[in-house]
C-alpha cells in the first residue's frame, strides 16, 4: 500500500505532469506489492480515479478531481501507519509521536 500511497501523492505534488498520471500493469514492483493485494485492490484504484487504458497496459489517472485523490491519499495513509510505526527504531517512533501531536 505504500507504493501505491507514493503513486497518488506523486499526483497530488504535481498533477500536470504526465508521467505520474500512469502506471505499467506489467511493471514488476507493481504486480509483487499492489497488484498482488487481495480484497478489491482494483475497486480501491478506480475509485481513486484511475482506469484501465485502452489497451489493458497500465493504469491511467483520468479523473482531474483531486479531492478525491486527496481523501485516499489520507485514507491509504491511515490504513499502512500501525506497519509504519512497528518498523520504526525508538528514535524514530518518539519523533513521530511528537510531531503527530
Amino acid at each position: 500500500m505504500s507504493l501505491l500511497e507514493r503513486l497518488v501523492n506523486n499526483i497530488l505534488k504535481d498533477p500536470s505532469e504526465a508521467k505520474f498520471r500512469s502506471f505499467k500493469k506489467s511493471n514488476k514492483k507493481i504486480q509483487d506489492t499492489i497488484l498482488s493485494l487481495k480484497g478489491g485492490i482494483d475497486d480501491l484504484i478506480t475509485t481513486l480515479g484511475f482506469a484501465s487504458s485502452a489497451d489493458g497496459e497500465k493504469y491511467e489517472f483520468l479523473d482531474n478531481e483531486l479531492k478525491v485523490l486527496k481523501r485516499g491519499s489520507n485514507s491509504i495513509a491511515e490504513a499502512i501507519e500501525p506497519t509504519k510505526i512497528k518498523k520504526m527504531s525508538d528514535e524514530e517512533r518518539t519523533k513521530y509521536m511528537l510531531l503527530k501531536q
